[in-house]
This record gives structure tokens, C-alpha cells and sequence, in this order.
């Protein structure tokens, strides 16, 4: 990102596939005065100290994504497959995610 920020003047979101990426692309920025102006969004959504919940409610990131992992999804249609060899699982899972914008962000944040 500091690389970027020297050769790009003009930059208005930075997406990092995960939230450590956009926090760490917000520092870049902010190391050099350019986080203003700048929307940066990530994906994960974890909800404790150096999570992108927190980065959120501390105006580090704009949003983040939640979604769920799907492990007991997984785990099913596995045991499917091992019980049923001939099973053919589904070629698309709908996975629900949620956005995490500041005002979401206070309220959820470790909460109980």
C-alpha cells in the first residue's frame, strides 16, 4: 500500500480481502496523511480486540463483511458423500453474510 499511495494520487476505496489487509492499508495510509477521503473496507467480521469490528467502531475501516464459515454444512454434505459414494452435494450453497457499518459496529461490539 505505501508503494501505491506514492505512485497513485487519486484513490477512494482500498478493499482488502480481509480485515487485517484493510487495517493494515488504513495505517499505510495514515503514516503518510492520505487516510481522509479514503473508504476502506474489509472482510471477516471478528468481534474482539484487533477485529474488524473493533477497526470499524474506531473509524479505522468503514465496513466489514461478516459471513458464516459453513463448517456444519460442510460436515453434513461430507458425511454424506462417505455414507453415499453416488451423493452428488449441490454445486452452489448460499452462504448469508451481513455488512458492519460504524453505527452497526458500537452496538455489536463484544457484545454479550
Amino acid at each position: 500500500m505505501a508503494v501505491i499511495l506514492k505512485e497513485e494520487a487519486n484513490i477512494d476505496v482500498v478493499y482488502g480481502h480481509n480485515d487485517p489487509m484493510a487495517k493494515e492499508a488504513y495505517d499505510a495510509a495514515l503514516a503518510v496523511h492520505r487516510e481522509n477521503g479514503m473508504i476502506f473496507l474489509g472482510v471477516d467480521g471478528l468481534n474482539g480486540p484487533g477485529g474488524g469490528i473493533e477497526h470499524v467502531k474506531n473509524d479505522q475501516l468503514y465496513s466489514t463483511f461478516v459471513y458464516p464459515l459453513c463448517t456444519d454444512q460442510a460436515y453434513a454434505v461430507g458425511l454424506k458423500i462417505l455414507a453415499d459414494p453416488s451423493f452428488v452435494p449441490d454445486k452452489q450453497y448460499m452462504v448469508k453474510s451481513s455488512i458492519v457499518l460504524p453505527e452497526t459496529a458500537k452496538r455489536i461490539y463484544l457484545a454479550k
